[in-house]
């Protein structure tokens, strides 16, 4: 492959990315032909193929989050010629933490915790009782749509709903217990994969 073959292979690949990952419908394999490989000797049927190939190494690169060195190993045994390789290597190096936020935010589907902040206050006199030394948690988290709903609801109205509330000790170390359930599932299943 010569460099401009290089540089070919890069803007397929660019052009796969935006059509998959962006969106970008008007990436087809005649745009391809006429703006990439105009010129070439490459058949239409060929170009297809190869774009076939990377577009499902690079959509199971981004489902599965292939680090570099299982990237490199698994592109020894695709089809693509060793400088297409390794131009396609150096593509998944930039794009990978792209493609994996992309993915990300594709599949978030409801509400994210934006923000989180608490205070401990400590009420010291009341009204009916003259002193108090009871503490109380006053919480509060910022909840928004998923980025890629936020995106696409271009409106100027602000898209953060702020919810505050107080615990006190007890329901604190129950939400606390409640807590560290859910961190301990967490961690049961990550670490049996």
């Amino acid at each position: 492959m010569s460099t401009s073959s290089s540089a070919q292979f890069r803007a397929l690949l660019t052009g796969i990315y935006r059509r998959v990952y962006e969106g970008n419908d008007q990436i087809t394999l005649q745009f391809l032909m006429d703006n990439v490989f105009k010129g070439t000797d490459i058949t239409a049927e060929e170009l297809g193929r190869l774009c076939t190939v990377c577009e499902k190494v690079l959509r199971r690169a981004g489902f599965e989050d292939w680090d570099v060195t299982n990237f490199d190993a698994i592109m020894e045994q695709s089809p693509l010629t060793e400088e297409q390789r390794d131009v396609f290597s150096k593509f998944w190096r930039a794009h990978r933490a792209k493609i994996h936020s992309l993915l990300v935010d594709k599949s978030s589907w409801d509400n994210e915790l934006v923000r989180f902040s608490w205070r401990i206050d400590l009420q010291t006199k009341s009204k009916t009782v003259a002193e108090l030394d009871d503490p109380t948690a006053i919480l509060e988290f910022a909840i928004a749509p998923p980025t890629s709903l936020q995106s696409s609801a271009a409106s100027g109205e602000a898209s953060e709903h702020v919810v505050r509330f107080e615990m006190d000790q007890r329901q604190l170390a129950h939400a606390v217990h409640e807590f560290n359930k859910i961190d301990a599932i967490i961690t049961e299943y990550t670490q049996a994969q």
